[in-house]
């Protein structure tokens, strides 16, 4: 029988779990096996993905276990680590109106860049790119992520954050 909780506070592992289970079952999903970047159900996976997401890393940073590995994302960006870069996808997936999906005037809205691109779209010098053929760059506005070695990879350390406890 589960122990009740009497503290409101004291869900925040339950929870964490549960969105652990739920980006689980997404990305053993047909969309993601293989990936298919084309399918009209990878932008709701991915949003999804990123709410769930977004709020495991945040529980963990709350216990000073905040997950922070930076590679990939560019020092000029303002996502400090990959805590902030899900929280700012996030925020950009969620909300239609967000200056987040905003690049020199223009309005990048889940942008999907398939393998290996250099340069596929080149505004104002900035080139919006993928640079790994093993991967999927998502953009909103200028702000990158990929789906491997950023929400893959968040995924596999935030559910060894929770996992330990």
């Amino acid at each position: 029988m589960r122990k009740t909780v009497d503290n409101p506070a004291d869900y925040g592992d339950r929870d964490a779990e549960t969105s652990l289970m739920i980006i689980k079952r997404i990305f053993e999903s047909p969309i993601f096996n293989p990936i298919d970047g084309r399918s009209p159900y990878f932008q709701p996976c991915i949003t999804q993905v990123l709410i769930e997401l977004n709020d495991v890393l945040q529980k963990a940073a709350k216990k000073n276990l905040r997950v922070t590995f930076t590679d990939d994302i560019p020092q000029s960006a303002k996502a400090k680590d990959i805590t902030d870069l899900i929280n700012d996808c996030r925020n950009a997936s969620c909300h239609v109106p967000s200056g987040k999906r905003i690049f020199e005037n223009n309005k990048f809205t889940f942008c999907v860049i398939s393998g290996y691109s250099p340069q596929a779209m080149f505004i104002n010098g900035t080139a919006l790119e993928c640079d790994y053929h093993d991967d999927i760059a998502i953009f909103w506005g200028n702000t990158r992520l990929y789906l491997v070695r950023h929400l893959f990879r968040a995924f596999h350390e935030a559910n060894a954050v929770f996992s330990d406890l």
